[in-house]
Protein backbone atom coordinates (compact mmCIF):
# COMPACT_ATOMS: atom_id res chain seq x y z
CA UNK A 1 0.00 0.00 0.00
CA UNK A 2 1.33 3.49 -1.21
CA UNK A 3 0.89 7.23 1.15
CA UNK A 4 0.87 10.34 -1.81
CA UNK A 5 3.66 12.92 -1.61
CA UNK A 6 3.10 16.45 -3.79
CA UNK A 7 5.68 16.94 -6.59
CA UNK A 8 6.65 20.25 -5.22
CA UNK A 9 7.62 18.84 -1.64
CA UNK A 10 10.10 16.70 -3.15
CA UNK A 11 11.78 19.80 -5.42
CA UNK A 12 11.68 22.02 -2.57
CA UNK A 13 13.44 19.47 0.38
CA UNK A 14 15.66 17.11 -1.64
CA UNK A 15 16.42 15.46 1.50
CA UNK A 16 13.28 13.73 1.88
CA UNK A 17 13.76 11.61 -1.37
CA UNK A 18 16.28 9.42 0.74
CA UNK A 19 13.98 9.04 3.58
CA UNK A 20 12.37 5.60 3.70
CA UNK A 21 8.76 4.66 3.23
CA UNK A 22 7.12 5.40 7.08
CA UNK A 23 4.56 3.02 6.90
CA UNK A 24 7.20 -0.01 7.38
CA UNK A 25 7.22 -3.59 4.69
CA UNK A 26 5.08 -3.60 1.64
CA UNK A 27 4.39 -0.52 1.68
CA UNK A 28 5.41 2.81 -0.38
CA UNK A 29 5.19 6.48 -1.80
CA UNK A 30 3.41 7.63 -4.91
CA UNK A 31 4.47 11.21 -6.29
CA UNK A 32 1.21 13.57 -7.04
CA UNK A 33 1.19 16.85 -9.07
CA UNK A 34 -0.17 19.65 -6.91
CA UNK A 35 -1.11 23.36 -8.40
CA UNK A 36 2.78 24.45 -7.21
CA UNK A 37 4.40 21.76 -9.44
CA UNK A 38 2.19 22.41 -12.36
CA UNK A 39 2.61 26.33 -12.07
CA UNK A 40 6.41 25.38 -11.99
CA UNK A 41 6.48 23.61 -15.28
CA UNK A 42 4.35 26.50 -17.25
CA UNK A 43 5.97 28.95 -19.57
CA UNK A 44 5.09 31.92 -21.70
CA UNK A 45 3.13 33.87 -18.52
CA UNK A 46 0.89 30.34 -17.37
CA UNK A 47 -0.13 30.23 -21.32
CA UNK A 48 1.69 26.80 -22.09
CA UNK A 49 2.85 23.52 -20.39
CA UNK A 50 5.86 21.93 -20.48
CA UNK A 51 5.67 18.09 -21.13
CA UNK A 52 9.11 17.55 -21.05
CA UNK A 53 10.00 15.50 -17.44
CA UNK A 54 13.62 16.03 -16.94
CA UNK A 55 14.17 15.52 -13.26
CA UNK A 56 13.60 12.47 -10.93
CA UNK A 57 11.23 11.08 -9.12
CA UNK A 58 8.55 10.87 -11.88
CA UNK A 59 4.78 11.31 -11.23
CA UNK A 60 2.36 8.26 -11.16
CA UNK A 61 -0.81 10.39 -11.60
CA UNK A 62 0.34 10.85 -15.27
CA UNK A 63 0.57 8.50 -17.88
CA UNK A 64 4.31 9.04 -19.57
CA UNK A 65 5.68 8.51 -23.31
CA UNK A 66 9.50 6.90 -23.36
CA UNK A 67 10.28 8.57 -26.24
CA UNK A 68 13.09 7.77 -28.45
CA UNK A 69 13.94 10.25 -31.22
CA UNK A 70 16.46 10.24 -34.29
CA UNK A 71 20.67 11.39 -34.53
CA UNK A 72 19.27 15.50 -35.27
CA UNK A 73 16.54 14.90 -32.03
CA UNK A 74 13.88 16.39 -34.39
CA UNK A 75 11.85 13.43 -35.14
CA UNK A 76 10.30 10.64 -32.80
CA UNK A 77 11.57 7.25 -34.02
CA UNK A 78 9.38 5.25 -30.73
CA UNK A 79 7.25 6.11 -28.33
CA UNK A 80 5.86 4.08 -25.71
CA UNK A 81 3.09 5.05 -23.26
CA UNK A 82 3.62 3.57 -19.50
CA UNK A 83 3.10 4.17 -15.51
CA UNK A 84 6.54 4.00 -13.81
CA UNK A 85 5.25 2.93 -9.74
CA UNK A 86 7.84 3.00 -7.44
CA UNK A 87 9.27 -0.28 -6.24
CA UNK A 88 7.68 -1.32 -2.60
CA UNK A 89 10.09 -1.01 0.19
CA UNK A 90 12.49 1.78 -1.31
CA UNK A 91 12.91 5.31 -0.55
CA UNK A 92 12.42 7.24 -4.34
CA UNK A 93 15.97 8.43 -4.17
CA UNK A 94 16.83 4.68 -5.01
CA UNK A 95 14.75 5.39 -8.87
CA UNK A 96 13.83 1.91 -9.06
CA UNK A 97 10.40 1.59 -10.67
CA UNK A 98 8.06 -0.72 -12.14
CA UNK A 99 7.48 0.01 -15.27
CA UNK A 100 4.10 -0.92 -16.61
CA UNK A 101 2.55 -0.76 -20.15
CA UNK A 102 -0.15 2.15 -20.36
CA UNK A 103 -1.49 0.81 -24.24
CA UNK A 104 -1.34 -1.73 -26.81
CA UNK A 105 -1.66 -5.47 -25.83
CA UNK A 106 0.45 -5.75 -22.93
CA UNK A 107 -1.35 -3.13 -21.61
CA UNK A 108 -1.56 -3.73 -17.18
CA UNK A 109 1.24 -5.71 -17.62
CA UNK A 110 4.94 -5.21 -15.82
CA UNK A 111 8.05 -5.18 -18.29
CA UNK A 112 10.56 -8.12 -17.49
CA UNK A 113 14.08 -8.26 -17.55
CA UNK A 114 16.06 -10.77 -19.90
CA UNK A 115 18.95 -13.11 -18.27
CA UNK A 116 21.76 -13.05 -20.02
CA UNK A 117 21.94 -17.00 -19.43
CA UNK A 118 19.54 -17.51 -21.97
CA UNK A 119 21.17 -15.10 -24.93
CA UNK A 120 22.07 -18.19 -27.47
CA UNK A 121 19.13 -20.02 -27.29
CA UNK A 122 18.38 -19.48 -30.55
CA UNK A 123 19.92 -19.74 -34.01
CA UNK A 124 21.65 -16.36 -33.50
CA UNK A 125 23.92 -16.75 -30.37
CA UNK A 126 24.77 -12.75 -29.58
CA UNK A 127 20.76 -12.38 -29.42
CA UNK A 128 18.91 -11.61 -26.30
CA UNK A 129 15.36 -12.40 -26.61
CA UNK A 130 13.10 -9.84 -24.78
CA UNK A 131 10.91 -11.16 -22.26
CA UNK A 132 6.88 -10.61 -22.57
CA UNK A 133 5.73 -8.54 -20.21
CA UNK A 134 3.68 -10.16 -17.38
CA UNK A 135 1.38 -9.55 -14.78
CA UNK A 136 3.60 -8.12 -11.25
CA UNK A 137 4.97 -10.13 -9.05
CA UNK A 138 6.64 -7.91 -6.24
CA UNK A 139 8.95 -11.00 -5.37
CA UNK A 140 10.29 -10.88 -9.00
CA UNK A 141 13.47 -8.69 -8.98
CA UNK A 142 14.03 -9.37 -12.83
CA UNK A 143 10.25 -6.74 -12.86
CA UNK A 144 12.25 -3.67 -11.37
CA UNK A 145 14.09 -1.51 -12.98
CA UNK A 146 16.79 0.98 -12.13
CA UNK A 147 16.31 4.71 -13.71
CA UNK A 148 19.69 6.55 -14.30
CA UNK A 149 20.19 10.22 -15.59
CA UNK A 150 21.77 10.56 -18.82
CA UNK A 151 23.36 13.53 -21.09
CA UNK A 152 20.81 16.42 -21.75
CA UNK A 153 18.24 14.94 -19.40
CA UNK A 154 17.43 12.37 -21.00
CA UNK A 155 17.62 8.79 -19.32
CA UNK A 156 18.62 4.81 -19.20
CA UNK A 157 17.59 2.17 -17.42
CA UNK A 158 19.30 -0.76 -15.81
CA UNK A 159 17.84 -3.90 -14.34
CA UNK A 160 18.14 -4.40 -10.52
CA UNK A 161 19.00 -7.96 -11.37
CA UNK A 162 22.68 -8.40 -11.37
CA UNK A 163 22.44 -10.76 -14.45
CA UNK A 164 19.56 -9.09 -16.29
CA UNK A 165 18.46 -6.96 -19.47
CA UNK A 166 15.72 -4.18 -19.26
CA UNK A 167 14.06 -4.23 -22.72
CA UNK A 168 15.20 -2.48 -25.13
CA UNK A 169 13.60 1.11 -25.42
CA UNK A 170 14.27 1.17 -21.58
CA UNK A 171 18.33 0.01 -22.02
CA UNK A 172 19.07 2.44 -24.41
CA UNK A 173 20.40 5.21 -23.57
CA UNK A 174 18.95 9.04 -24.16
CA UNK A 175 15.63 8.56 -23.96
CA UNK A 176 12.86 11.53 -23.52
CA UNK A 177 10.33 10.88 -20.79
CA UNK A 178 7.28 13.17 -21.98
CA UNK A 179 3.95 13.31 -19.45
CA UNK A 180 0.86 12.11 -22.06
CA UNK A 181 -2.33 12.05 -20.60
CA UNK A 182 -3.23 13.14 -17.09
CA UNK A 183 -5.15 10.51 -14.95
CA UNK A 184 -7.43 13.48 -13.38
CA UNK A 185 -10.58 13.55 -11.91
CA UNK A 186 -9.98 9.85 -10.93
CA UNK A 187 -5.99 10.40 -10.60
CA UNK A 188 -4.72 9.70 -6.72
CA UNK A 189 -5.76 11.95 -3.97
CA UNK A 190 -3.74 12.88 -0.72
CA UNK A 191 -3.22 9.99 1.62
CA UNK A 192 -0.77 10.53 4.28
CA UNK A 193 -1.29 6.84 5.65
CA UNK A 194 -1.97 5.90 8.93
CA UNK A 195 -2.48 8.11 12.13
CA UNK A 196 -1.25 6.81 14.92
CA UNK A 197 -2.44 9.46 17.54
CA UNK A 198 -5.80 9.79 16.44
CA UNK A 199 -6.16 5.80 16.15
CA UNK A 200 -4.90 5.95 19.78
CA UNK A 201 -7.57 8.28 20.26
CA UNK A 202 -10.42 5.73 19.86
CA UNK A 203 -13.84 6.97 18.58
CA UNK A 204 -15.96 8.90 20.92
CA UNK A 205 -18.26 7.21 23.33
CA UNK A 206 -21.04 9.30 24.08
CA UNK A 207 -24.14 7.81 22.02
CA UNK A 208 -27.26 6.35 23.86
CA UNK A 209 -27.30 2.86 24.09
CA UNK A 210 -29.82 2.01 21.43
CA UNK A 211 -27.12 2.52 18.98
CA UNK A 212 -26.38 -0.53 17.32
CA UNK A 213 -22.97 1.20 15.86
CA UNK A 214 -21.39 4.64 16.14
CA UNK A 215 -20.25 6.58 13.90
CA UNK A 216 -16.99 5.44 11.94
CA UNK A 217 -13.53 7.70 11.90
CA UNK A 218 -10.94 7.34 9.02
CA UNK A 219 -7.44 6.75 11.38
CA UNK A 220 -5.53 5.80 7.78
CA UNK A 221 -5.73 6.21 3.85
CA UNK A 222 -3.37 4.93 1.76
CA UNK A 223 -3.65 3.87 -2.29
CA UNK A 224 -3.04 0.75 -4.25
CA UNK A 225 -2.12 0.34 -7.94
CA UNK A 226 -4.40 -1.61 -10.01
CA UNK A 227 -1.90 -4.13 -10.28
CA UNK A 228 -2.31 -4.91 -6.69
CA UNK A 229 -6.33 -5.16 -7.15
CA UNK A 230 -7.96 -8.22 -9.34
CA UNK A 231 -11.75 -8.12 -10.64
CA UNK A 232 -13.51 -10.50 -12.49
CA UNK A 233 -12.95 -8.48 -15.62
CA UNK A 234 -9.88 -7.65 -17.93
CA UNK A 235 -7.53 -5.68 -17.33
CA UNK A 236 -8.05 -3.11 -19.85
CA UNK A 237 -11.52 -2.05 -18.50
CA UNK A 238 -10.13 -2.32 -15.15
CA UNK A 239 -7.75 0.39 -15.55
CA UNK A 240 -10.69 2.58 -17.32
CA UNK A 241 -12.31 2.23 -14.38
CA UNK A 242 -9.58 2.34 -11.57
CA UNK A 243 -5.84 2.89 -11.44
CA UNK A 244 -5.93 3.34 -8.28
CA UNK A 245 -7.73 2.46 -5.48
CA UNK A 246 -8.35 3.97 -2.35
CA UNK A 247 -7.78 1.99 0.92
CA UNK A 248 -9.42 3.20 4.45
CA UNK A 249 -8.83 2.21 8.04
CA UNK A 250 -11.70 3.49 10.03
CA UNK A 251 -12.76 2.52 13.69
CA UNK A 252 -16.16 2.36 15.38
CA UNK A 253 -17.94 0.61 18.51
CA UNK A 254 -20.39 -1.77 17.51
CA UNK A 255 -22.77 -3.41 20.61
CA UNK A 256 -22.87 -7.26 21.04
CA UNK A 257 -24.71 -7.07 23.99
CA UNK A 258 -27.54 -5.48 25.32
CA UNK A 259 -30.07 -5.82 28.07
CA UNK A 260 -33.19 -3.81 29.81
CA UNK A 261 -33.46 -3.63 33.80
CA UNK A 262 -36.26 -5.62 34.62
CA UNK A 263 -36.43 -4.03 38.38
CA UNK A 264 -37.97 -1.00 36.60
CA UNK A 265 -39.20 1.40 39.51
CA UNK A 266 -38.46 -0.81 42.42
CA UNK A 267 -37.72 1.01 45.32
CA UNK A 268 -34.34 1.70 46.43
CA UNK A 269 -32.52 1.15 50.00
CA UNK A 270 -32.41 4.93 51.39
CA UNK A 271 -29.34 4.10 53.61
CA UNK A 272 -26.77 3.54 50.49
CA UNK A 273 -25.53 6.40 48.72
CA UNK A 274 -24.38 4.16 45.95
CA UNK A 275 -26.93 1.59 44.04
CA UNK A 276 -24.94 -1.18 42.71
CA UNK A 277 -26.12 -3.10 40.02
CA UNK A 278 -24.32 -6.42 38.23
CA UNK A 279 -25.19 -7.25 35.03
CA UNK A 280 -23.88 -10.37 33.53
CA UNK A 281 -22.47 -10.30 29.70
CA UNK A 282 -22.72 -13.49 27.38
CA UNK A 283 -21.75 -12.69 23.76
CA UNK A 284 -20.52 -14.80 20.84
CA UNK A 285 -18.00 -12.19 18.75
CA UNK A 286 -16.77 -13.13 15.44
CA UNK A 287 -13.42 -11.82 15.40
CA UNK A 288 -12.47 -11.12 12.00
CA UNK A 289 -15.33 -10.97 8.78
CA UNK A 290 -14.63 -10.08 5.01
CA UNK A 291 -17.27 -8.49 2.25
CA UNK A 292 -17.15 -8.13 -1.13
CA UNK A 293 -19.62 -5.35 -2.60
CA UNK A 294 -22.02 -5.46 0.91
CA UNK A 295 -21.99 -9.55 0.64
CA UNK A 296 -20.32 -11.81 3.23
CA UNK A 297 -17.38 -13.18 1.66
CA UNK A 298 -14.46 -16.32 2.23
CA UNK A 299 -11.10 -15.57 2.26
CA UNK A 300 -9.04 -18.05 0.00
CA UNK A 301 -5.75 -19.24 0.55
CA UNK A 302 -2.78 -17.41 -1.56
CA UNK A 303 -2.09 -19.04 -4.75
CA UNK A 304 -1.08 -17.76 -8.32
CA UNK A 305 1.25 -15.94 -10.00
CA UNK A 306 1.63 -12.90 -7.72
CA UNK A 307 0.60 -14.05 -4.72
CA UNK A 308 -3.21 -13.16 -4.85
CA UNK A 309 -5.67 -14.06 -1.89
CA UNK A 310 -9.12 -14.36 -3.51
CA UNK A 311 -12.62 -13.06 -1.87
CA UNK A 312 -15.37 -14.54 -2.63
CA UNK A 313 -19.22 -13.85 -2.10
CA UNK A 314 -20.78 -16.66 -0.27
CA UNK A 315 -23.72 -16.28 -2.47
CA UNK A 316 -21.43 -16.79 -5.46
CA UNK A 317 -18.42 -19.56 -4.53
CA UNK A 318 -18.17 -20.89 -8.03
CA UNK A 319 -14.95 -18.82 -7.65
CA UNK A 320 -12.12 -17.98 -9.89
CA UNK A 321 -13.42 -20.54 -12.25
CA UNK A 322 -16.24 -18.11 -13.11
CA UNK A 323 -16.40 -17.09 -16.61
CA UNK A 324 -14.39 -13.76 -17.04
CA UNK A 325 -16.74 -10.84 -18.09
CA UNK A 326 -15.57 -7.52 -20.25
CA UNK A 327 -17.27 -5.29 -17.54
CA UNK A 328 -16.45 -5.77 -13.59
CA UNK A 329 -20.08 -7.13 -12.85
CA UNK A 330 -18.12 -10.24 -11.74
CA UNK A 331 -18.34 -10.82 -7.94
CA UNK A 332 -14.69 -12.20 -6.77
CA UNK A 333 -12.30 -9.88 -5.99
CA UNK A 334 -8.17 -10.64 -5.76
CA UNK A 335 -6.14 -8.57 -3.46
CA UNK A 336 -2.04 -9.23 -3.69
CA UNK A 337 -0.44 -10.80 -0.38
CA UNK A 338 1.56 -7.38 -0.21
CA UNK A 339 -2.24 -5.22 0.49
CA UNK A 340 -3.18 -8.73 2.65
CA UNK A 341 0.06 -8.42 4.56
CA UNK A 342 0.09 -4.88 5.19
CA UNK A 343 -3.18 -4.98 6.70
CA UNK A 344 -2.01 -7.66 9.38
CA UNK A 345 0.63 -5.81 10.50
CA UNK A 346 -1.36 -2.73 10.95
CA UNK A 347 -3.39 -4.62 13.02
CA UNK A 348 -0.93 -6.26 14.76
CA UNK A 349 0.31 -2.58 15.51
CA UNK A 350 -2.93 -2.01 16.89
CA UNK A 351 -2.95 -5.03 19.39
CA UNK A 352 -4.75 -7.42 17.18
CA UNK A 353 -3.61 -10.74 17.52
CA UNK A 354 -3.97 -13.23 14.35
CA UNK A 355 -4.82 -16.46 14.83
CA UNK A 356 -6.63 -18.98 17.65
CA UNK A 357 -10.53 -18.79 17.34
CA UNK A 358 -12.43 -17.23 14.97
CA UNK A 359 -15.24 -16.48 17.31
CA UNK A 360 -14.53 -15.63 21.09
CA UNK A 361 -16.90 -15.88 23.46
CA UNK A 362 -17.28 -13.05 26.02
CA UNK A 363 -18.14 -13.55 29.28
CA UNK A 364 -18.00 -10.41 31.76
CA UNK A 365 -19.63 -9.23 34.94
CA UNK A 366 -20.42 -5.27 35.02
CA UNK A 367 -20.87 -3.04 38.01
CA UNK A 368 -22.95 -0.42 37.67
CA UNK A 369 -23.32 2.13 40.27
CA UNK A 370 -26.17 5.24 40.08
CA UNK A 371 -25.00 8.16 42.65
CA UNK A 372 -28.29 9.08 44.52
CA UNK A 373 -27.08 12.72 44.78
CA UNK A 374 -26.86 13.12 41.23
CA UNK A 375 -30.56 11.82 40.51
CA UNK A 376 -32.68 13.93 43.33
CA UNK A 377 -35.49 15.88 41.76
CA UNK A 378 -36.78 19.37 43.39
CA UNK A 379 -39.28 17.22 45.81
CA UNK A 380 -35.90 15.60 47.01
CA UNK A 381 -37.03 12.30 45.46
CA UNK A 382 -34.63 9.68 44.65
CA UNK A 383 -35.95 8.51 41.52
CA UNK A 384 -33.08 7.04 39.45
CA UNK A 385 -32.41 4.01 38.19
CA UNK A 386 -31.07 2.33 34.49
CA UNK A 387 -33.08 1.40 31.72
CA UNK A 388 -31.23 -0.45 29.56
CA UNK A 389 -27.45 -1.57 29.40
CA UNK A 390 -24.93 -2.23 26.25
CA UNK A 391 -22.03 -3.65 25.97
CA UNK A 392 -19.78 -2.29 22.76
CA UNK A 393 -16.67 -3.81 20.68
CA UNK A 394 -14.10 -1.82 18.83
CA UNK A 395 -14.03 -2.14 15.52
CA UNK A 396 -11.46 -1.68 12.57
CA UNK A 397 -12.54 -1.65 9.33
CA UNK A 398 -10.16 -1.52 6.14
CA UNK A 399 -12.16 -0.47 2.71
CA UNK A 400 -11.49 -0.48 -0.90
CA UNK A 401 -12.77 1.54 -2.93
CA UNK A 402 -12.37 2.17 -6.84
CA UNK A 403 -11.96 5.64 -8.05
CA UNK A 404 -15.51 6.06 -8.70
CA UNK A 405 -16.19 5.49 -5.19
CA UNK A 406 -17.86 2.00 -5.56
CA UNK A 407 -16.80 -0.05 -2.29
CA UNK A 408 -15.20 -3.49 -3.56
CA UNK A 409 -13.59 -5.62 -0.37
CA UNK A 410 -14.29 -4.61 3.28
CA UNK A 411 -12.31 -6.63 5.89
CA UNK A 412 -13.60 -6.12 9.67
CA UNK A 413 -11.45 -7.08 12.80
CA UNK A 414 -12.96 -7.01 16.13
CA UNK A 415 -10.79 -6.39 18.97
CA UNK A 416 -12.55 -8.59 21.75
CA UNK A 417 -10.11 -7.13 24.06
CA UNK A 418 -11.24 -3.54 23.87
CA UNK A 419 -14.44 -3.64 25.35
CA UNK A 420 -16.40 -0.94 26.75
CA UNK A 421 -19.88 -0.50 28.54
CA UNK A 422 -22.46 2.21 29.65
CA UNK A 423 -26.11 1.75 31.37
CA UNK A 424 -29.17 4.10 29.81
CA UNK A 425 -30.53 6.02 32.68
CA UNK A 426 -34.39 6.55 33.28
CA UNK A 427 -33.80 9.99 32.78
CA UNK A 428 -37.12 10.91 31.13
CA UNK A 429 -39.43 10.41 34.58
CA UNK A 430 -37.27 12.51 36.70
CA UNK A 431 -37.38 15.52 34.05
CA UNK A 432 -40.88 15.11 34.25
CA UNK A 433 -41.34 15.17 38.10
CA UNK A 434 -38.76 18.05 38.24
CA UNK A 435 -40.00 20.32 35.10
CA UNK A 436 -43.87 19.23 36.69
CA UNK A 437 -42.71 20.89 39.99
CA UNK A 438 -40.91 23.90 39.15
CA UNK A 439 -43.31 24.97 36.65
CA UNK A 440 -46.40 24.59 39.28
CA UNK A 441 -44.90 27.01 41.92
CA UNK A 442 -44.55 30.26 39.06
CA UNK A 443 -46.69 30.58 36.23
CA UNK A 444 -45.62 30.39 32.16
CA UNK A 445 -46.28 31.40 29.18
CA UNK A 446 -47.68 28.32 27.00
CA UNK A 447 -44.76 28.96 24.53
CA UNK A 448 -42.46 29.32 27.56
CA UNK A 449 -44.00 25.56 28.63
CA UNK A 450 -43.24 24.19 24.90
CA UNK A 451 -39.61 25.22 25.15
CA UNK A 452 -39.50 23.43 28.86
CA UNK A 453 -40.43 20.17 27.35
CA UNK A 454 -38.85 20.23 24.21
CA UNK A 455 -35.69 20.71 26.22
CA UNK A 456 -36.75 17.74 28.73
CA UNK A 457 -37.23 15.28 25.39
CA UNK A 458 -33.65 16.26 23.89
CA UNK A 459 -31.78 15.54 27.05
CA UNK A 460 -34.02 12.01 27.13
CA UNK A 461 -33.33 11.50 23.98
CA UNK A 462 -29.70 12.07 24.70
CA UNK A 463 -29.37 9.76 27.89
CA UNK A 464 -28.39 12.74 29.69
CA UNK A 465 -29.52 15.18 32.65
CA UNK A 466 -30.69 19.19 32.01
CA UNK A 467 -32.69 21.48 34.04
CA UNK A 468 -34.34 23.24 31.74
CA UNK A 469 -33.12 27.15 31.53
CA UNK A 470 -36.54 28.65 31.80
CA UNK A 471 -37.42 27.35 35.42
Amino acid sequence: MYVTRTLSQFRKYQKTLSEESPEGPFSGVLVITDEEAETDDTFCFGMCKRTKIEKLPFPQDKILSVVHTDSSGNRDTSVKKVLFIPALDQPLSSNRYYVVHARGRHKGKVCVCSKEIEKGLCCFPDILHEKKPKPLDPRNIYQTVKINRHHDKTFFAKSMAPDGTPPSFLKKKGWELRASRSLHPRRPREALGLDDELRARLPEFGFSVSTIRSGSVIVGEWYCPFMFVKENCSVSYQMKKSMFYRMTLSQYWERIYHCENNNLGDTNDENNDEDEGLVRVEANVLREANYVKGIEAVKEEKEGNGGFYWYIPVQGLRGRGERRRKTCSGSAVGLSFVVVERMRRVMEEGGWVEGGRKVVRVERDEQIGVSRRDFRDLNGNNNREWRRFGCYVLVESFGLRRADGVLLVKCLFRHTQRLRSQPKNDYSHILLSTATSAAASRKITLAENKIVMEEIETAARNDRWCYPRLL
